[in-house]
């Protein structure tokens, strides 16, 4: 049931397929934060064992699609624009200025959001769009409907990032030990089985004259690639850990990656990174400590100084030893 409402919600209401999204599991908040590159068709094999118990996670997707291989903001696609109200302490008011703000967008537009209660501090609202438009299209249609926000202290401006990842509805919000449904509360309730795309409208993007129509050409299929083709190795990597230099590789390669690459945030980083040192103890009996403070001590260093990661090349040329290990842990396969 799950696994098909999750691919239902991927496609969206305009059913665009194959596409490729970012998908993000935790446990309580933050804990043990993943997020991978997926198709909704192999959505079921990235994560299988998640799935099969997915009521103990909390699971989010990006608005963001490509159609290609790339995954930047000049190569990404919106069929959705999602705004978060957020009020720690009176919910129930930034859920009823969602329901308003639903409203407004009705009787102005035509078009019918879903409200998400979120279940702890707010709600989710989700405008569905009649085309997919490109990021900067999306920044501007944005700031545009938070004029009809009743209270624009509630919105939460996080969400304005091209790969922002966003709550998926119908499932659980987990947060230090308290679980509750992200519940559909507006047009309808519903549940996972009876949910479908007729109980919304599309926004119509010709009426909204801050948008310009985007229609890239879809492909007949595409194949599952990493954020940029010439980094999949650094994936492979953190997937398998290293016998040697993993301070090196942090702050040669992987921070620089994960910050001004991936464009992910210090917190998400630092879970990549203390995946990939226990990928290293697991496969490598590299078990040397690292902490914490120094993985965001370099986080923050990368991110004021916007480095950029080493290739392969230039590693082969600057730290050969680093290089060879890296070339052994890849089954001496050329990567580049």
């Amino acid at each position: 049931m799950f696994l098909d409402f999750l691919k239902i919600w991927w496609r969206g209401p305009l059913n665009i397929y194959p596409i490729l999204r970012e998908l993000g599991v935790s446990q309580r908040g933050n804990e043990g934060f993943v997020r991978r590159l997926a198709t909704d068709v192999s959505v079921g094999g990235f994560f299988r064992k998640e799935i099969k118990a997915w009521t103990r996670f909390n699971w989010y997707l990006s608005n963001a699609f490509s159609i290609g291989v790339d995954w930047d903001p000049d190569n990404v696609y919106f069929d959705r624009l999602s705004i978060d109200l957020d009020s720690p302490d009176n919910p129930r008011a930034a859920v009823e200025a969602a329901l308003r703000f639903a409203e407004e967008i009705e009787n102005v537009y035509g078009a019918t959001p879903l409200v998400v209660d979120s279940g702890f501090k707010g709600a989710h609202i989700h405008v569905f769009l009649s085309d997919y438009i490109g990021w900067g299209d999306y920044q501007s249609l944005y700031k545009h409907l938070l004029y009809y926000v009743p209270d624009r202290r509630l919105v939460d401006l996080n969400m304005l990032q091209w790969n922002r990842l966003v709550r998926v509805p119908l499932t659980y919000n987990i947060k230090s030990g308290e679980k509750r449904i992200a519940r559909i509360i507006y047009p309808v309730e519903v549940g996972m089985e009876d949910f479908d795309w007729r109980i919304v409208s599309t926004l119509d993007l010709s009426r909204v004259q801050v948008v310009r129509v985007v229609m890239p050409e879809i492909p007949e299929a595409i194949v599952i690639r990493k954020p940029r083709a010439s980094w999949g190795w650094v994936e492979r990597v953190v997937e398998t850990g290293l016998p040697d230099g993993r301070k090196r590789f942090i702050l040669e390669v992987l921070s620089p990656y994960l910050i001004n690459v991936k464009n992910l945030s210090v917190e998400e980083a630092l879970e990549e990174i203390k995946r990939f040192i226990e990928n290293s103890c697991k496969n490598h009996n590299n078990c040397g400590k690292i902490y914490e403070s120094w993985i965001k001590s370099d986080l923050e260093r990368v991110r004021g100084k916007r480095l950029m990661s080493r290739s392969l090349s230039s590693l082969r040329e600057k730290d050969p030893d680093l290089y060879r290990v890296i070339s052994e842990v890849l089954n001496g396969e050329n990567p580049a």
